[in-house]
């Protein structure tokens, strides 16, 4: 309510951005063609040191109908007037507004670019409210709940057999894209480094 620019982002009080991320998010968004744009993320420990590198997923329209959007909050930046064509965060969604409000765009066919960088840095500790190095049974099964939600209101399955098709259709694109390997890779030269060293040698962006 209180955005005034042209694109729109959020950061959790207890994350950050990878260090000089926004400059090349505004090289992006200043001749930006979309209204949607997402790049990747890091997790991070309460030193701020890298625990895992997540480049971004490309974006597979079958996976968002069996309901996921392989898409990080604070990765993402929205064209402030696509947002208002959706309406406002469902602040009643205690783990998954973010989802929700991914899954309302694709619905309106909002174009979306995957940037090839790293933006976002989720730290893990204690009491974060979805670090799943940390979930108890209670989070499992707050989010599975607010997965049926979800479900019913974006009209994608909820069912043991959803979610296995769902698993192995995320697992075949990020081992077919790449990503997979990537992955695999930055986290094995990264972790346990500053999330700004990325910057040294960051990642091609698109």
């Amino acid at each position: 309510r209180a955005a005034t620019g042209r694109f729109f982002c959020w950061l959790n009080s207890d994350d950050e951005f990878v260090g000089g991320s926004l400059a090349r998010v505004l090289a992006v968004l200043e001749r930006a063609q979309d209204d949607w744009y997402t790049a990747g993320m890091v997790w991070i420990d309460e030193a701020s040191c890298i625990v895992r590198c997540s480049p971004p997923l490309p974006h597979w329209n079958l996976l968002e109908r069996y309901g996921s959007t392989g898409i990080g909050g604070p990765s993402s930046f929205v064209r402030r007037t696509a947002l208002a064509n959706v309406g406002e965060f469902d602040e009643r969604l205690h783990y998954s507004m973010d989802t929700d409000m991914w899954h309302r765009l694709h619905r309106q066919g909002v174009g979306l670019e995957v940037l090839g960088f790293y933006v976002w840095a989720f730290r893990i500790h204690a009491a974060s409210k979805t670090s799943h190095l940390q979930l108890g049974e209670r989070m499992k099964d707050g989010m599975m709940k607010e997965r049926l939600v979800l479900a019913e209101r974006h009209g994608f399955g909820a069912t043991r057999r959803d979610e296995q098709v769902l698993m192995a259709g995320t697992r075949a694109i990020g081992l077919l894209s790449g990503r997979d390997l990537r992955a695999w890779s930055d986290t094995r030269r990264y972790r346990g480094r500053h999330v700004n060293e990325l910057l040294a040698k960051p990642p091609a962006a698109r």
